[in-house]
């Protein structure tokens, strides 16, 4: 995905690339760089059909570094931003277990 990324970064599915280079790096246990790379889809493209699901994953990120702020920031935009969404559902139940209703 990152050479992708590097040959074609206005590709249509450059936001879907960064996405999976954000859930490789989780899965490996790399949350900087998920973060690094959830954060870059949220603020390069918007209109990706990836952000809500990348603004849930980079909450997951952040609450592996125990980031708490960080994390319900992601979630609350995710919850404002796609507030029908079932991922939004996802976000508000970690907004409830952090005490944020």
């Amino acid at each position: 995905f990152s050479r992708f990324l590097e040959r074609n970064p206005g590709h249509a599915d450059a936001g879907a690339a960064t996405y999976w280079v954000g859930e490789c790096r989780l899965e490996q246990g790399d949350s900087e760089g998920a973060i690094r790379a959830f954060r870059e889809l949220v603020d390069k493209y918007p209109r990706s059909d990836k952000r809500a699901s990348a603004l849930l994953k980079l909450g997951l990120a952040y609450e592996r570094q125990r980031a708490t702020t960080q994390a319900r920031a992601s979630f609350s935009e995710l919850v404002r931003t796609y507030p029908k969404s079932a991922l939004a559902e996802l976000a508000r139940t970690h907004l409830a277990s952090a005490g944020d209703k």
